[in-house]
């Protein structure tokens, strides 16, 4: 697996939160059709009671377990309508940004998405679409790190960091581009339901947009970022704790809903040697949303950042991950109560492989 450039010179600073395992039972595994192989455990020196004590505290922890035999890979991709600009900052930078609208005309939502490092804004379609399709419109920039690091813009770690926060906040503040290319399309953007989105370094930008307590990478103080009025955060393997950087406790101070999916193949040696860490600090408050795709890695196999052909059980993956945050977005930002009776529904009893636990 091709690791991740660190973003900042740090170690990871806390041990993982030892509380989750898959606990889907032998025969109910058999019944629901999936090859699991070996449960997932932390902590094995413990006494199972202190595993069902801490599972059972967790905030809405969801198992996708992706193995299912018989796969053969999800249905076609619908094609999005996608349009690309470029907007200056107050300071003559320049940024392209590219949107992917929805096919209806009406009032869309607005995701805004950061992409992970070394990545662009045109390797995530694997979650764009569904959300286009869904009726959001998506705006991601193409940020100083996009494409090889050799190719890229060599600057400091404070001004990649303050960049990555002001690429993709301002839409919020150049609103008139946007919605003229959105009219051209038989929409308008809703500005006033509006989430925040992103993977990997692209998830810390959305931490921060909706609030998190993160710190300049360069001087260590203390960063305000939100954007006021987002409706819900969503983030894709967050790198969790790093020292000067990321808190331990940086989720403490995010008011808004928010959804976290990680993976147990979620490793990027050197930087995040265990996926447990990418969960830290997210568990407590109501309206947390975790969603743990077994087996699955950093990059769905392909499918995402690093794109190439992927397995059909990371496909498979992928489609229960935007289906579920297809229903948190309807049910956060649209505010459709019966999407959020529907992701409960789903978590709790839906496709073969979901798995929840209750909240504490």
């Amino acid at each position: 697996m091709r690791a991740e450039k660190s973003d900042v010179n740090a170690m990871l600073a806390v041990s993982p939160d030892p509380t989750i395992r898959n606990c889907l039972s032998d025969r109910e595994a058999e019944r629901r059709g999936l090859s699991l192989g070996m449960p997932v455990s932390v902590g094995q020196d413990q006494p199972i009671e202190v595993f069902e004590e801490r599972v059972m505290r967790l905030s809405r922890r969801v198992f996708l377990a992706a193995g299912a035999a018989g796969l053969t890979g999800g249905p076609a991709m619908a094609q999005g309508n996608t349009v690309s600009l470029t907007r200056e900052h107050p300071d003559g930078r320049k940024t392209t940004y590219r949107m992917m609208t929805p096919s209806s005309p009406g009032d869309w939502p607005v995701i805004l998405f950061s992409h992970g490092a070394n990545s662009s804004n045109l390797d995530y379609d694997r979650l764009w679409r569904p959300w286009a399709l869904a009726g959001y419109l998506v705006i991601g920039p193409n940020h100083i790190d996009t494409g090889p690091p050799e190719t890229q813009k060599k600057v400091g770690r404070d001004e990649l960091w303050s960049s990555r926060l002001a690429d993709t906040s301002l839409p919020l503040h150049q609103k008139g581009a946007f919605e003229a290319l959105a009219r051209a399309g038989g929409g308008a953007p809703n500005w006033e339901a509006f989430a925040v989105a992103g993977h990997s370094f692209g998830a810390v930008v959305a931490q921060a947009l909706a609030g998190a307590k993160l710190l300049n990478p360069e001087d260590h103080k203390p960063v305000t970022a939100l954007l006021p009025g987002v409706k819900a955060c969503l983030t894709f393997s967050p790198p969790g704790p790093l020292a000067g950087f990321i808190p331990a406790d940086a989720w403490s101070s995010v008011t808004a809903p928010s959804l976290l999916q990680t993976g147990t193949a979620d490793i990027l040696p050197g930087f995040v040697n265990d996926w447990h860490l990418r969960l830290t600090g997210f568990s407590g408050p109501p309206d947390r949303w975790t969603i743990v795709a077994k087996d699955v890695d950093h990059y769905f196999g392909g499918l995402i950042c690093r794109r190439k052909p992927a397995p059909p059980a990371d496909v498979m993956a992928m489609e229960e991950v935007t289906t579920l945050s297809r229903d948190f977005l309807d049910a956060y930002v649209r505010g459709r109560a019966e999407r959020l009776k529907d992701l409960k529904l789903r978590a709790s009893f839906g496709n073969d492989g979901v798995l929840t636990f209750a909240e504490a």
